[in-house]
């Protein structure tokens, strides 16, 4: 059984008691829908369309092809692929059969993918063979001596290589036919149990795995579904990756009210605004940097977007004047939420919220959770006073898979009186809404996905020609932040912005780690220790570089 780090039996049972918690599984859900609207769409993409009934058969047959190679319960399979459907019948077949999952991003490496399948000792992984000209089965076939555990590789789609094993064939094989109707009611994972892992990297850039509940997803489902007034008659629309934290809820909202779901693969502003007008989307999910693009498209106009009621924007601030134009543009509206994969979710707004809610605050707790202001001496602040915000409750994760260390550090404690600490700086307006004023960490938020600058520091101290190197976040108005690094070269020594990032690209890390800016000095200015860079001034220094040049 896939027992939770930090839940108790007093946390379950007290969740359960409050009406946030229940016994149904994500996977009963589906079955249900299938039983009840079999020829209903439920997932889309540009390649393949799903009824509930279609759903509920592939992923029985998957679950139980699985089972058939030997692949045990609570045993890790990593899965990197589009928003295809094969994402979502994966997630079900892995409820299903007991098998926990990893969905890690598209834009992930070797270093990347290695680094957790040694981690989590993963079994098997499920890839595309290429996808946008990226060779996916390759980059892990390249690996694959390295990992004694990984018995398995898998490829989605009709390319598959001499070696790799066909997910099609999975899904074509009538192993139902072998196995009592209600055999995998008695595979599947319970409610309270953790089925779901999610990468997430400390500011080491070392991984860390948090665990993740249907139970916890159905609160946040709950929470979304109630304050968009998500129906049966909504569409929503994928636009952000299943594999990060914003678009999760395009997974479990379908299967909750239920819905019909559309996934877009990859990201494109004019593709999105097609799918919107092509499945007539009525709920779309994005990260503000797709917004951004969406709505600077020259072709915006072209495309019909008045079935459009709402767009959920999450995984990085976004600026309070896009929303402002989304919603004068496109007249639908524009809320947001706060979240991270270690706490699931934080905060979501109501889509009736007045706009200044909307568009400046994160939002009232997500159902079933508490949020609390301390200082840096753990003192509770006062509505109004400004402090790290932290967080616990029925749809928190329930700690980092195999790593008590980092659960205790993150959480305070185990069981109820835990709370995980954001490291962000905020406060609570008069109305309960949370306001972000900034972060304690140095991530850079790059278009929803975090760069760790001592990851990137570590791999340049190694160039021959770098003496001393610090990773800033500089403003963009696309992405948010883009990394700027800031070098001091050894003497005699030169380096041009392509040769740092050749130098990198060689280290096998994900593209968007990349920094996309070099600066050139002589020294780098202390803070306090003169050891200690002063990384606060070196943002100062780029903004105002970037303002001086006519940039954002």
């Amino acid at each position: 059984m896939a027992k939770q780090t930090r839940f108790n039996q007093k946390m379950i049972d007290e969740y359960v008691s409050r009406g946030f918690w229940n016994s149904e599984t994500l996977a009963d859900m589906c079955d249900h829908n299938a039983e009840k609207y079999p020829d209903q769409l439920s997932f889309v993409d540009s390649r393949s369309r799903l009824t509930w009934s279609q759903l509920k058969l592939q992923s029985d047959r998957v679950a139980l092809g699985l089972m058939e190679l030997g692949i045990k319960k609570d045993e890790v399979i990593l899965v990197i692929l589009p928003n295809w459907v094969e994402n979502i019948v994966l997630r079900i077949a892995f409820l299903k059969a007991g098998i926990l999952s990893v969905f890690p991003a598209l834009t992930w490496r070797q270093a990347e993918m290695e680094r957790t399948l040694k981690s989590l000792n993963a079994v098997a992984a499920i890839t595309p063979n290429k996808f946008r000209k990226v060779n996916y089965h390759g980059m892990i076939e390249d690996i694959r001596s390295k990992l004694p555990s990984l018995r398995h590789l898998f490829v989605v789609g009709d390319d598959v290589p001499r070696g790799a094993k066909s997910y099609k064939e999975l899904v074509e094989k009538p192993l139902e036919r072998k196995y009592p109707a209600d055999y995998l009611k008695k595979t599947q994972f319970g409610p309270f149990e953790f089925n779901f892992i999610m990468a997430t990297s400390g500011t080491t850039g070392a991984p860390k795995f948090c665990e993740h509940s249907q139970a916890a997803y159905k609160v946040l489902g709950r929470t979304v579904i109630e304050r968009a007034k998500i129906t049966s008659e909504d569409v929503i629309g994928a636009i952000a990756p299943l594999s990060g934290g914003s678009a999760i809820y395009a997974f479990f909202c379908p299967l909750m009210v239920p819905a019909r779901a559309a996934l877009l693969d990859w990201f494109d502003a004019e593709e999105s605004l097609k799918l919107i007008e092509k499945e007539k989307i009525t709920v779309a999910i994005v990260v503000p940097a797709q917004l951004i693009a969406m709505l600077r498209h020259p072709n915006l106009k072209k495309y019909d977007l008045s079935s459009l009621r709402v767009v959920r924007a999450g995984g990085a601030a976004t600026p309070p004047n896009i929303a402002v134009e989304l919603e004068e543009k496109v007249g639908c509206t524009f809320i947001s939420g706060a979240g991270s994969m270690d706490a699931i979710s934080i905060s979501q707004a109501y889509v009736d919220d007045p706009p200044d809610v909307r568009y400046f605050t994160a939002g009232r707790p997500t159902i079933g959770n508490q949020i609390r202001i301390m200082n840096e001496q753990g003192r509770e602040l006062a509505q109004g006073e400004v402090g790290e915000i932290q967080v616990r409750g029925a749809c928190t994760a329930s700690g980092y898979y195999k790593n008590m260390e980092a659960t205790i550090e993150a959480w305070g404690e185990l069981g109820e009186n835990g709370w995980w600490r954001s490291g962000d700086l905020g406060r609570l307006d008069e109305r309960g809404n949370i306001v972000f004023v900034g972060r304690k960490k140095d991530v850079i938020i790059r278009g929803a996905q975090n760069i760790y600058p001592t990851e990137i520091e570590n791999l340049l101290f190694t160039h021959p020609g770098i003496h001393q190197v610090a990773i800033v976040a500089m403003p963009d108005l696309m992405m948010g932040e883009k990394a700027c690094a800031f070098v001091v070269l050894k003497p005699g020594m030169k380096l041009t912005f392509d040769e740092m990032v050749s130098f990198l690209k060689n280290k096998n890390i994900a593209p968007y780690k990349l920094p996309e800016r070099l600066e050139i000095v002589e020294s780098l200015p202390g803070s306090g220790d003169v050891a200690k860079v002063d990384k606060k001034a070196l943002a100062k220094m780029i903004a105002d570089k970037l303002k001086a040049e006519g940039q954002n």
